[in-house]
């Protein structure tokens, strides 16, 4: 990810294999997480394979404050609401999180590619290769010097916030 390789802590990764990537059952505890902090990209496009039935959503992958521990800040959040919809929060100029949501759920136990890119035009939500969400407000946000976290991170202020911060279910890239 990025520049850095992932740590993982409190997941099974499996390599070398269709189906494999990282596991995880949900709850609160980071899964996998950069060791290099990294600045906030200006325009980036974040992708996972994600595999879930979970009804309690999840973090997949974002960029924030801390390695390890619950982030008090970040940004560039791809995750699940409870009701299965892919959503991205993006911090504006003001700090506010702009949330972009899927039209359709994808906690069906079947494999789905996700994309998320933001830019200065907006962002957009694509899933197996069809734009599903799309936000044109604005995503100029405050910097951040970050790690990139996969399967958990803070929640707080997220729109259609999850029960969980960690997706229980499976992610490969």
């Amino acid at each position: 990810i990025g520049a850095s390789d992932l740590t993982l802590a409190g997941t099974s990764a499996t390599t070398g294999t269709v189906g494999g990537g990282l596991g995880s059952t949900g709850g609160t505890a980071s899964k996998g997480y950069t060791t290099f902090a990294e600045p906030k990209p200006d325009a980036v496009t974040l992708e996972a394979w994600v595999k879930t039935t979970s009804g309690s959503g999840g973090r997949i992958i974002g960029l924030g404050s801390s390695a390890g521990n619950s982030s008090t800040s970040f940004d560039l959040a791809l995750y699940l609401g409870n009701n299965g919809r892919v959503n991205a929060g993006v911090r504006n100029a003001a700090g506010s999180i702009v949330t972009t949501t899927s039209a359709q759920a994808v906690n069906d136990g079947q494999w789905d590619q996700l994309a998320f890119t933001v830019d200065a035009s907006g962002s957009s939500i694509v899933i197996d290769g069809r734009r599903s969400g799309r936000n044109q407000n604005g995503t100029g946000g405050a910097p951040l010097t970050g790690y990139w976290r996969v399967l958990a991170d803070n929640t707080s202020g997220l729109g259609n916030r999850p029960t969980d911060t960690a997706l229980s279910g499976s992610v490969d890239e």
